[in-house]
């Protein structure tokens, strides 16, 4: 009877053993999955953060090409009337060169977020593996 006991008490002690062990794969499973809808949540929002900075790129080559087409036109302009109005093309390619750099400066921090962006959603990727 002892010996019975004793194997009973064996077999409690096992059995809680593993109750706790799935307790806890079950607490880091449930960790795991929240870790993992997180991420899949960031990193949408990286995607939508990108698309978004893509758009604004686009816009900016689409204005840039604008000034640039401009610019063209004027000296197109300036070269068939000759030097009449030099003093005043000048000014409209100073201004247009003005615009033209600050378009090309918010092209250059548009392209620099979205290589930003871009290494986040591949760090997040990376985690979303690995996880």
């Amino acid at each position: 009877m002892a010996a019975v006991n004793r194997i009973k008490q064996q077999l409690t002690s096992q059995v809680e053993d593993l109750r706790r062990q799935l307790e806890q794969e079950t607490r880091e499973r449930q960790s795991l999955a929240a870790q993992t809808a997180n991420f899949q949540m960031e990193c949408q929002q990286l995607r939508d953060t990108l698309e978004e900075e893509q758009d604004a790129k686009t816009e900016l080559q689409r204005l840039v090409s604008k000034a640039n087409a401009e610019a063209q036109q004027w000296r197109a302009r300036y070269e068939g009337e000759g030097m009449t109005r030099a003093e005043e093309l000048e000014e409209a390619k100073r201004k247009l060169q003005s615009k033209l750099q600050e378009m090309q400066e918010a092209l250059d921090s548009a392209n620099s977020k979205i290589g930003s962006l871009e290494k986040g959603r591949q760090r997040l990727a990376q985690e979303l593996e690995d996880a």
